[in-house]
């Protein structure tokens, strides 16, 4: 199954493909071991679904922190089921940290990246 799932806001598809393109850079034989959903969705069958298997089965989740991600409900759930799954989480920010639209300590996000 897959190692990495890639958590990102569908309104950063962009920076999550370069990611799982310097990942694979980094190490070949990750080409088929990253989950991105855009990538990966297949037609016909339930997003919801296939997101639960490839969390799942993960070894490691990597966020892609932004304003954007922090304001979905879709990624603030891929973290969370992937704290209760105990997955290693790694976040990266998208913006900088002096960014006053990314509020990285609210209790919504639950995140406490400062």
């Amino acid at each position: 199954m897959y190692r990495i799932f890639i958590s990102h806001s569908s309104h950063e598809v962009n920076e999550a493909k370069a990611l799982r393109d310097w990942l694979v850079l980094q190490d070949p034989p990750l080409a088929n071991e990253i989950f991105l959903d855009a990538d990966m969705m297949r037609a016909g069958l339930q997003w919801k679904s296939q997101l639960k298997q490839a969390m799942s089965h993960c070894e490691a989740v990597i966020c892609l922190v932004s304003a954007k991600w922090s304001a979905s409900h879709e990624c603030l759930a891929e973290y969370r089921a992937a704290e209760y799954l105990d997955k290693r989480i790694f976040c990266a920010r998208l913006e900088s940290a002096a960014d006053p639209d990314v509020d990285h300590t609210s209790p919504q996000s639950g995140l406490g990246l400062d």
